[in-house]
């Protein structure tokens, strides 16, 4: 009895014990499953995990590469502003030297213009001196000629003169003398008929 109860307890003991290692291997097919599953969930994270670090690098290298384009394009850009402006400076002063040129041509146009004025009103002035030197010479002249031809006439009159004083002073004499003699009417008659 012993031996049976022994044998008995040992089937029993037995059946739990396989029934316990079943539910044993159940429940460690379950966490293996568990895991299996999780360790499949952690290889697509890190395969997702991965593919998300490399499209980082590859946009960190992609923007680091524009960033060098940026750079290169900024630093072309600042060399062409420099050239620009440079050109800019250039065309300024030459704009500056042009117009300085422009204004001393008006300054010196001024100055021929001022001369050519000068010029016509010294040809004017000229032209009138030497109208007026004509009109004088031929005022001179008809002065002289007049002063000669008054000269003449005080001469011819002066002459004159001379002979109505001789006549004047013969009349004289003559009424005086005919006053004197006692001649005849007719002979006093005559004499003064002489002397008109």
């Amino acid at each position: 009895m012993k031996l049976k109860s022994a044998e008995r307890k040992s089937k029993t003991d037995s059946a739990t014990t396989t029934k316990a290692s079943a539910e044993g291997a159940l429940e460690t097919q379950t966490k293996i499953d568990k895991m299996t599953k999780e360790i499949a969930k952690l290889r697509k994270d890190i395969k997702k995990n991965i593919q998300q670090k490399n499209e980082f690098f590859s946009t960190k290298v992609t923007t680091q590469k524009q960033s060098d384009l940026f750079t290169k394009s900024i630093k072309t850009i600042e060399t062409q502003i420099k050239n620009i402006k440079e050109f800019i400076a250039e065309v300024e002063t030459t704009i500056t030297g042009v117009e300085a040129k422009i204004k001393e041509e008006k300054a010196t146009k001024k100055v021929i213009e001022s001369q050519k004025a000068a010029f016509k009103a010294a040809q004017k002035k000229t032209a009138a001196e030497e109208e007026l030197n004509s009109e004088r010479i031929i005022t001179e002249k008809k002065k002289a000629v007049a002063t000669a031809a008054a000269k003449e006439c005080k001469k011819k009159f002066d002459e004159e003169t001379n002979i109505v004083k001789k006549a004047a002073d013969q009349l004289k004499t003559l009424k005086k003398t005919a006053g004197d003699s006692k001649g005849s009417k007719e002979e006093k008659a005559r004499l003064e008929t002489e002397s008109e």
